[in-house]
């Protein structure tokens, strides 16, 4: 996962290079490719024509996106049919539901104000206020799965419900926690996936996580549409928003949006502003928190980690930003001195291997990735928020130009844009590194 993060254009050259044909992806892999496929474009020779499935799963499924994907892959081979969207977690031995083979990627529209627990499904046309819910297909053989009501009863089909599984690769319990076992295995060896969902024909479409569920004036909010229409509305980036509940103390709950920011806190009242108005004027609801934050955590697999953003914000570690926002009495970060930035306009020329010259060009590559963020040569790098990605994706742009002239590990000896010039400068002038340029 560390080497797509850094290049993800590797997956589809070592995928073409092998013949590979079962491949892998959450939501986050191919927002991921395709924005390095805008910046830098598929690689030459890239062949997919033998792939036959990739799976989709790990989060919630979007039918748009992987649309997307398939159209951009469609030049290099890539089969409609090879999009599989699978429903599984580790609990089940991973595999749950699968699509039939040969099929195509598809999903319902639904209508937003009936995707709550206990309500039904109303399939729709209206664009303006529904989500496309994807079919994950049927169950796995060995395998069965209901939608349950509050009450522990199986629902109608088409209605949501609780999603549980049983068969023989659904596991008993957890290890040494009893409580947990409990409150997972049901009787008749029903296993609660924590998961909400519906059946529709005999497919099974997932909704999103009843622990996430936001419920706001008695309306129900599934966390990845809200995210996705604010995404698509202000042209933010994917990767870095998050929608999450949060219940301070004795308080109903409220919604709480976490957006990554790295400049001065001034300038995200415009986003607070933005984001309002948004939810406000689509949704029907206001969040209460509107927060900045350095990034937005994930798994391996690429769930966000809303429960931690939301348990952050209880812990109190964005109140400084909660006060200042709210009360509009903003006080600049510092910044540096335009003699001490660097524009993003790209790397050096070939020749320029002088520590300052690299120097310049580490600069310019931060400068990209990190939405215009700008800083000095000898600020912590690990101070600046950066996210294991962002860093994983400035070391892969130095080493396409410099292959093997930085270990990630010389990141966390030498975490400053001076330092590691320097010890490329060095490896350059030793004869062991080399420019691509």
């Amino acid at each position: 996962t560390s080497l797509f993060a850094r290049s993800p254009l590797v997956w589809f050259t070592e995928a073409s290079e092998r013949h590979a044909t079962i491949l892998s992806s959450p939501n986050f892999g191919y927002r991921h490719a395709l924005k390095s496929i805008e910046r830098k474009g598929i690689p030459e020779g890239v062949d997919w024509s033998h792939v036959r499935l990739i799976l989709n799963g790990a989060e919630p499924i979007s039918v748009e996106l992987a649309d997307e994907f398939l159209d951009r892959l469609a030049g290099v081979g890539l089969r409609r049919e090879s999009m599989f969207p699978v429903y599984g977690l580790a609990e089940a031995t991973l595999a749950v539901t699968f699509p039939e083979l040969g099929s195509s990627i598809g999903g319902l529209r639904v209508a937003r104000g009936s995707l709550g627990p206990g309500s039904t499904a109303e399939i729709t046309e209206d664009v303006s206020d529904s989500l496309v819910t994807a079919g994950c297909g049927n169950p796995a053989s060995g395998l069965e799965v209901r939608i349950v009501g509050e009450d522990g009863f199986e629902v109608a089909g088409g209605v949501v419900g609780a999603i549980w599984i049983r068969g023989a690769g659904v596991t008993e319990g957890y290890y040494d926690d009893a409580a947990a076992t409990r409150a997972a295995i049901k009787d008749g060896g029903w296993l609660d996936t924590g998961d909400l969902g519906f059946i529709k024909g005999s497919e099974l479409y997932v909704t999103g996580r009843k622990k996430e569920l936001v419920i706001v004036d008695g309306q129900n909010f599934y966390p990845h549409d809200l995210e996705e229409s604010l995404c698509a509305a202000l042209s933010l980036d994917p990767l870095r928003v998050a929608v999450a509940p949060v219940r301070r103390d004795a308080e109903s709950e409220v919604l709480g949006v976490f957006v990554q920011h790295r400049g001065e806190l001034e300038a995200f009242s415009g986003t607070v502003s933005k984001v309002k108005a948004h939810l406000s004027g689509t949704f029907g609801v206001a969040p209460t928190y509107v927060i900045p934050v350095t990034n937005v955590p994930r798994t391996t697999s690429g769930k966000v980690q809303r429960g931690k953003l939301s348990a952050a914000l209880i812990a109190g570690d964005f109140d400084d930003a909660v006060r200042a926002l709210s009360l509009e009495l903003v006080a600049p970060a510092k910044r540096l001195d335009s003699e001490s930035t660097v524009s993003a306009q790209g790397a050096p020329d070939a020749e320029q291997v002088t520590p300052e010259g690299l120097e310049d060009m580490m600069l310019g590559f931060c400068d990209q990735v990190l939405d215009g963020l700008r800083f000095g040569p000898e600020d912590n790098l690990f101070e600046q928020g950066m996210s294991s990605i962002d860093l994983a994706e400035i070391h892969g742009l130095i080493e396409a130009r410099y292959p093997g002239g930085l270990d990630i590990r010389d990141f966390f000896d030498a975490p400053t844009v001076r330092s590691l010039a320097q010890i490329l400068s060095d490896r350059v002038a030793s004869g062991g590194v080399e420019s691509k340029a």
